[in-house]
Parts: structure tokens; sequence; C-alpha cells
């Protein structure tokens, strides 16, 4: 019973933290007590205060006072183990005659652990079996591999304290994983909050749009049926006049009918007989049709909004996708290869001053004009010409090799105007498209009225580097090294079509044709579900 509470008393005065006797003891309000340094580590390390016994949670941060009474206890409980003599397991004089054949243990020291003996030998148990790993006394396992207990726990220390060292380091990274979910856990619920409240902003404008829509088109109906009705009754007034009219009309000529005085009948006969006005127009029905295609476009803008406003959350996921799912730009001209695609000139683009060649991947300027038909998607004004692809939702990357005195290398939009001589119809000088234009001693882009100089040796083979969803549009000359000469960072919206310009004669623009040195048997099946590239015929 003693023991009992000996044990507990000293459980009580034990740190559950370093397991070790409280050293500056504080309390929490929980009621437990731990080393003021043990405890402020903890917290430190930890996402929140709580107890590490009954993970009681203090918000704020108690501020930690030191329990006075707890250390005075410890001090005395200290000083009496010191000043306590050792204590014997038996004493001669209570040796009976039964007793004597025993063997008689040393007295322990205070504060060891208690001497473990040997079941079957009564012996101390003071060696060690490798050949049966556990603890002998001096008489047992004759013939096995006997080691001291000093050197099988040095062994077996170096063992634990390494297991130790692993256990240490995967609690700190499991820790670690554990604090990144969590800010992972709140960032997701932040931006979806956000997201929640951006699409309730829009929404609502939209919502609010279609009333005030709606509110219009049927005050615009009353104000149209106040009319009709208005004209209905300025003829039925009219109307009524007439049969006055007519009857008044008609009883003077049953009258004159009936008289024998021929002299007066054909007095009468002049003003009385008159031909029949015509028939005056009434509005039976409002027309609807205006008023029905009116809706129609309306129903047609709410629609595109809605679709807009779709496409645009899309776009925004599939980013985040891609930006955690793809790799990083690539640095290299191999690396660049794995992106490579496979373009042709669409000859419904090109102007009457450039000739194709080479099964369409190569474009140069001659005086003589092509006998080409009319066709809305061509460039009239302007020695430009558009590829047959448009590339969206994913990285591309080609290569060009440009002649002549100057060239321009770009992409577009679909859009990009095609008839007419202003800026709307070039590449790099409107908000449709981006450009490289390619001197023979200097380079330069444009991107609508912004015109960037670049300082670099001219090449005639040019890199072009398309990562749609990042909205990343890059330019690279290529020689003995890959040199950036610039990159375009926006937000694409819709898929973009590589198109070239020439304006001197014989200048030329060629399509490579790629292969990847590393990866060019599987570069297809590296594309992501979300690549796509456009075919316009």
């Amino acid at each position: 019973m003693a023991e009992g509470n000996s044990s507990a008393v000293q459980e009580s005065l034990t740190c559950s933290i370093c397991l070790d006797t409280l050293k500056d003891p504080v309390s929490i309000p929980c009621g437990h007590n731990y080393c003021k340094e043990c405890l402020s580590n903890f917290w430190d390390q930890a996402d929140s205060c709580s107890c590490p016994q009954c993970r009681e949670t203090f918000n704020p941060r108690p501020v930690l006072q030191k329990n006075t009474q707890m250390e005075e206890i410890i001090e005395r409980l200290m000083n009496q183990q010191i000043e306590s003599p050792p204590h014997v397991s038996l004493h001669e004089a209570h040796i009976e005659a039964p007793e004597k054949n025993h063997n008689l243990i040393p007295p322990a020291p205070v504060g060891s652990q208690p001497m473990n003996l040997c079941n079957q030998h009564e012996k101390a148990l003071g060696s060690s079996c490798r050949t049966e790993p556990e603890c002998i006394c001096s008489g047992g396992h004759k013939g096995c591999e006997i080691e001291e207990p000093e050197t099988e726990r040095a062994e077996k220390q170096l063992q634990m304290e390494k297991s130790l060292t692993e256990i240490q380091k995967r609690i700190e990274e499991s820790e670690r994983k554990l604090k990144e979910m969590r800010q992972t856990v709140s960032t997701i619920k932040i931006s979806a909050e956000k997201e929640v409240q951006e699409n309730e902003k829009v929404f609502n404008g939209l919502i609010h749009s279609i009333e005030e829509a709606h509110k219009k088109e049927t005050e615009r109906i009353k104000a149209q049926e106040k009319i009709k009705v208005e004209e209905v009754e300025r003829v039925m007034e009219k109307l009524e006049k007439e049969i006055e009219e007519l009857k008044r009309r008609n009883a003077e000529m049953t009258e004159l009918l009936q008289t024998g005085d021929h002299i007066h009948f054909l007095q009468a006969f002049s003003s009385l007989c008159f031909s029949p006005e015509e028939d005056i127009p009434v509005m039976t029905k409002l027309s609807s049709e205006n008023l029905r295609k009116r809706l129609n476009q309306l129903k047609n803008q709410v629609d595109e909004m809605n679709m807009w406003d779709t496409q645009k959350i899309t776009t925004e996921v599939n980013k985040a996708q891609l930006s955690i799912l793809q790799s990083p730009t690539p640095d290299i001209r191999e690396e660049f290869l794995q992106y490579s695609c496979h373009l042709t000139l669409n000859p419904n683009t090109a102007n009457k001053h450039l000739h194709l060649s080479e099964e369409n991947k190569k474009v140069v300027w001659m005086r003589e004009n092509n006998l080409f038909s009319d066709h809305p998607e061509r460039f009239d004004s302007f020695e430009q010409v558009l590829c047959r692809e448009g590339l969206s939702g994913g990285r591309f990357y080609w290569e060009v090799i440009w002649s002549g005195r100057e060239a321009e290398i770009g992409v577009t939009y679909k859009g990009i105007s095609r008839k007419g001589d202003g800026d709307k119809c070039l590449l790099g000088y409107n908000d449709k498209s981006w450009c490289l234009f390619c001197y023979n001693y200097t380079y330069c882009v444009q991107h609508k009225d912004e015109r960037i100089k670049i300082t670099s040796p001219c090449c005639s083979r040019i890199g072009i580097y398309l990562d749609h969803p990042a909205g990343l549009l890059s330019f690279y000359s290529i020689s003995d090294t890959l040199t950036l000469l610039h990159s375009f960072q926006t937000t694409f919206t819709e898929p973009l079509y590589p198109g070239f310009g020439l304006y001197f004669v014989d200048s030329s623009i060629a399509i490579c044709s790629l292969t990847s040195q590393k990866n060019h048997g599987v570069k297809n099946k590296k594309r992501k579900f979300s690549e796509s590239i456009n075919f316009d015929v």
C-alpha cells in the first residue's frame, strides 16, 4: 500500500513531457503541472495552446506562473532521500532455521531498480545470451555465446538511439506535413469563399440586368398598348359619325324615292348620291414580331454572358490544374522539342504577293500576283499569312527559318481583320496579335501600341514557345545556343494561330520539321487531355 502511495506521489511530481522530476514547476488552468521550459517549448511548436494530458485548449495563451508550493514539496522529498540510510533486504537477527539455505541478496542502493532474479536458479541476472536473446544468471545457458550486459546494452542502446532518431525525424516530418495540410485547408476555404463572393456579384448583376430589361420591356408594351388603343378609339369615333351621316342620307333618299315631282328628284339626286368612302384600316392585333426579336436578342446576350462567365471559371480551373501538373518552363532546346507541333500555312489567308510551297510550309514574297480567288479570310492589303492550326489548352513549340531584309513572326486570334489597311489588320499592332519583327541587324517585338527594341545578334532561326494556359509566349534565337529574345506574359482567351509577314522581294519564311531527340516516340502520348489544336479549312 505504501509502495502504491509512493508511486502516485512520484507520478504527480513527474513532468509528462520530459518524464523527469519537475524542474521550475508551473501550473496551468486545468490543474496539471509541467516544467516551465518543457511546456513553453511544447506550445511554441504547436498550432494552439492545449494541455498535453487532458487536451483542454486555452485561448489566449496563459501566462506561466511558478508553482512555489510544488517546488518546496519536491525539494523536501529530495532532501529526505539523500538523508535516509540504505535499507537491507534481510537482517541476520531475523534469519530463522528454514531460511538458512536461501541465497541472500546484497542491499540495493537507494533509488535503484529492484534486482531481478533467475526463476530457475534463484541467482541474480548478470549476463545476456546471444544465442537465445534473453537475460540469464551465471548458471544458465551453458555452451551458448554469452555477452556481458554492459556490452550488450551499449549495442542495443546504439540501435535504440538510431531508431529514436528515425522516429523523431518521422514525427517532425509528419508534423510539418500536417501543418502544410492545415494551411492548404485554410487556403482552399479562403479561395472558395472568395470565389463564392465573386460569383455572387456576377449573378446578382446578371439578375439585376434581367429585371431591368423585363421592366423596360413591360413599360414598352404598355406604352405601345396605349398608342394602339388611342388609334382604335379615334377610328371608332370617326366610324360612329360616318354611321350617323349615312343613316341621315338613307332617310332622305328613301323619302325622295317616294316623291312624284320629277324636277325635285333630279335636283336632289346630285347632293344625295355619292360614291362610298374607302374602308378605314382598323388595327385589331398588336404586332409582336419586333418584341420577339428583341426578347430573343436579350436571351442571346444573357446566354453569351453566362457562357463567358463559365468559360472564365473553367479557364481559371484549368490553369490551376496545369500549374500543378506541368513541369517548369524548359530551358534547353531538347526540352522544348517535346512540345513541338505540326503547322501548315493556310492558302485561304495568304496575300496575293505570297507564294506557298513545300507542302504549304514555306512562304516567299514575289512581285507576280497569285491568281487567288477572293476569300473572307484572305489579307487583301498586307502581305501576311496564317497557319491552319489554332493552338490552345497546352504547351506548343515550333521553329522557323527566315531570310531577306525583314520578316514578321507572330501569333493572333482568329478574329484579326483581313480587309483594309489599318492597324487592325497588322500582326502586332492590335490587341488580337503579338509579333516579333526580324531585321538583318536587330529585333523588336510589339503588341498593340507598345513596341520594344531588342539588342541581340541577329539569327536566321527563331524558336517560338507558347504556354497557352499560363499566358506565356516566348521568342528564342537559335544558333549554337538558345537565347531568349522576349517573353509576353498575359492571359489568352482564344486559340492562337501562328502568322507571318513579308514585305520585300524574295524574302521568305519556312516552318521547320522538328523531332525530339529524347522523347519523340512518346511525345504525343505526353500531351495533356486539355491541350487542343483546332484546324481551319
